[in-house]
């Protein structure tokens, strides 16, 4: 379950630093692509996403950052229960919740 909330914490950040980097690739590149006869999807693939992919790996870069610092909802989620997890939705206890 704590992967769900992690999840849900860190993909409004990572949606809207991506869109705000495919909206930052300015238009007359795609433009340009399609008036040299590229389809739609091929302007996609090969202009606009390579345009913007430092942009987007910047935002999965401080997405992961972003969940390595949520450690807290994680350890309130969880269960802290000191069995071996078998599956993502049992209870499970952090490393930091063990030691102290």
């Amino acid at each position: 379950s704590g992967i769900f909330v992690l999840f849900v914490m860190i993909l409004p950040t990572v949606t809207f630093m991506t869109t705000d980097s495919l909206r930052a690739v300015p238009r007359h590149y795609r433009e340009a692509s399609l008036a040299m006869g590229a389809t739609r999807w091929q302007t996609i693939w090969r202009v606009t996403l390579k345009a913007a992919r430092s942009g987007i790996f910047t935002a999965v870069v401080f997405g992961m950052a972003r969940a390595f610092g949520e450690a807290l909802a994680i350890q309130m989620v969880v269960g802290n229960s000191a069995v071996i997890p078998t599956s993502l939705t049992t209870p499970a206890a952090t490393l930091t919740s063990v030691l102290t």
